[in-house]
């Protein structure tokens, strides 16, 4: 039988001690298990539960669970110490991985996370440009920064939700939104700002808080309306990079920004962050080298799980790995679909995949989301909570537990009850 004895007791003792959304995790602790261990797909909570994982620490753990050979490295650099404030060789060597398989990145910074990496991003555009507005395509992923935090109490996205607490009107007000896959709303909000925008930064395919996928001529309209008005362009491939390919959405997709962001996925899923641009962008962090060289920002762990994790990606066949098992998951929920008639989205690029319920069909969609993903984890598979997240696949999958998955799929949505 399954149960969350353990989780709760924790989740109890959680709650007066830690805010109510959990650190790493956007959503509230009464959602989730608490988790002990992860091996290759599956990961363990507290109450020895065992769970097919398509969340992956959000997508970046690529390899899976305690990847052997990232092991290993992260094992090794330990016993020689892992924090000195100074000059690594591992970091020298992650860079010159990332710049010779991603098509627009030439040298690499490393720092603490993918919110410092778009926060020094923001700072360079607006050195190189001499201007200070941002535009965000949206949707994003949020940060908590003064200079990026979602407005959307705008007036090109009214019905504010007050998420701007702590935030200057006048910093949040530099940055202007703009709809996802709507060039026509951005070349408006640049002839109406023309001289002021520093840059436009878009996630090429944006995970949250919705998976989209890009009309076919949108990133390369966005770039040339970029270079056209003197725009820095910035591609958020926090997610993205080296998961769609081995260049990432910008390599698969044939778009090249001037600055692009990385997340955990490079440093094997351990905290690190990354920013790569051209030599002439980049080296504009050295006329203030103290602000931007950050304490620890390459921690030898990290960069030994990175190098390890795209050295995995580099061998042979691994992108046709992915889509081939990316590819069996979407096959499995279309049967599913269409067997069960049910107005179901589903979206897939690659090892990225997204199932929703549509609040236009279904108008219980938030209430069905949550019920489907409850009975999914009480049969052992761990999936997103929100409707249209994305689920990840990774290379430790195997088409057995992605077959295990669709049948507990069919059976759950077949019980329609859940559904209303």
């Amino acid at each position: 039988m399954y149960e969350q004895t353990k989780s709760n007791k924790i989740l109890g003792q959680a709650k007066e001690v830690i805010p109510f959304k959990f650190a790493s995790n956007d959503e509230s602790f009464s959602h989730s298990p608490f988790i002990a261990r992860g091996r290759d797909s599956r990961i363990v909570d507290v109450d020895n539960n065992s769970y097919i994982d398509y969340v992956c620490s959000d997508g970046n753990l690529i390899l899976g669970h305690a990847n052997y050979r990232v092991v290993s490295a992260i094992r090794d650099i330990a016993l020689n110490g892992f924090a000195f404030d100074a000059p690594y060789p591992l970091e020298v060597e992650l860079a010159r991985l990332i710049s010779e398989t991603v098509p627009s990145v030439e040298q690499v910074l490393f720092v603490n996370s993918a919110q410092e990496a778009q926060n020094t991003a923001v700072r360079i555009a607006r050195a190189y440009t001499r201007k200070d507005y941002i535009i965000q395509i949206f949707p994003d992923r949020k940060f908590h920064e003064a200079t990026i935090e979602k407005h959307e109490g705008s007036a090109e996205f009214p019905n504010p939700k007050n998420k701007n607490f702590g935030i200057p009107f006048s910093t949040s007000n530099l940055t202007l939104f703009a709809k996802y896959n709507d060039i026509k709303f951005v070349e408006k909000l640049i002839k109406t700002h023309k001289e002021k925008i520093a840059a436009i930064i878009v996630e090429p395919i944006p995970t949250y808080p919705y998976f989209m996928l890009p009309d076919k001529t949108f990133l390369s309209n966005l770039r040339n309306c970029a270079k056209a008005n003197d725009i820095l362009l910035v591609f958020n491939e926090i997610k993205s990079g080296f998961r769609i390919s081995l260049g990432g959405a910008q390599a698969l997709l044939e778009a090249k920004p001037d600055l692009t962001i990385f997340g955990s996925l490079i440093g094997g899923g351990l905290p690190l962050g990354a920013l790569g641009g051209k030599h002439k962008l980049m080296n504009l962090t050295n006329f203030t080298r103290s602000d931007f060289q950050h304490h620890v920002a390459s921690s030898p762990l990290s960069l030994a799980a990175g190098i390890e994790t795209i050295k995995e990606l580099l061998k042979p066949d691994t992108y046709t790995k992915l889509e081939d098992l990316g590819q069996h998951l979407e096959n499995g929920f279309n049967w599913i679909k269409n067997e069960l008639a049910l107005p179901l989205e589903i979206k897939r690029i690659g090892s990225l995949f997204s199932l929703s319920f549509p609040i236009q069909k279904l108008p219980l969609f938030k209430t069905s989301s949550y019920k489907f993903y409850s009975k999914m984890l009480s049969l052992g598979h761990y999936i997103p909570i929100q409707n249209s997240r994305p689920w990840y696949v990774s290379l430790a999958h195997t088409k057995k537990e992605i077959e295990s998955t669709v049948d507990a799929a069919n059976e759950t949505l077949g019980n329609l009850s859940i559904l209303s």
